[in-house]
């Protein structure tokens, strides 16, 4: 069974590497067009510092407007979608997270498409597949963590108590970032 449930689970993260890998590219052969002023990286940088003071009004003043999360709607979808655990949901569950996540991690992952986008193409692709593989990096341990039910109960506890301090370290690190980027390009 957590031979399975790992081989299912490295489908489900390999769709989300895909997803945000085409959606960086995107961005960046999009950014290349325009790289001449740094407009690009000034513009990413912009709605990164947005994204990251979203993230921090969650942190200040959860009640206070929209949340930055996926909406209810996907993640009932996908876990009904996961019970079923067959090849095609979990490519299309790990598509469609990726793309809902976006306005979640987006804003570190603008901020870093920022800094690529100065880069040579070629060179920034690769930082690009590189960024997107330490993405995943995490995603991979936790698969590997709930494959251990010991492990999961603690994960799933230290999640319920901390995740409104890594929002708030997430948003700050974001502003930091896209401060940084404008001061620089």
């Amino acid at each position: 069974m957590r031979a399975r449930l790992i081989g299912l689970g490295s489908i489900y993260i390999a769709a989300i590497f895909l997803t945000y890998l085409a959606l960086g590219a995107g961005l960046l052969v999009t950014a290349d067009l325009f790289i001449r002023d740094h407009i690009p990286a000034r513009f990413m940088a912009v709605l990164a510092i947005a994204l990251g003071l979203w993230m921090l009004k969650d942190y200040f003043l959860p009640e206070a407007g929209l949340r930055l999360q996926a909406p209810a709607i996907v993640g009932k979808w996908v876990r009904e979608s996961v019970r079923k655990m067959t090849v095609p949901t979990l490519i299309a569950a790990g598509f469609l997270i990726g793309l809902c996540t976006v306005p979640c991690s987006g804003a570190v992952y603008l901020a870093a498409l920022a800094l690529l986008s100065a880069q040579p193409t070629m060179a920034a692709f690769g930082y690009l597949v590189l960024y997107n593989l330490m993405f995943i990096v995490p995603l991979v341990a936790v698969l590997l963590a709930v494959s251990a039910r010991p492990a999961l109960n603690k994960l799933a506890h230290w999640n319920l108590h901390h995740k409104e301090w890594v929002r708030l370290a997430l948003g700050s690190l974001v502003v930091l970032m896209g401060l940084a980027i404008l001061a620089t390009v």
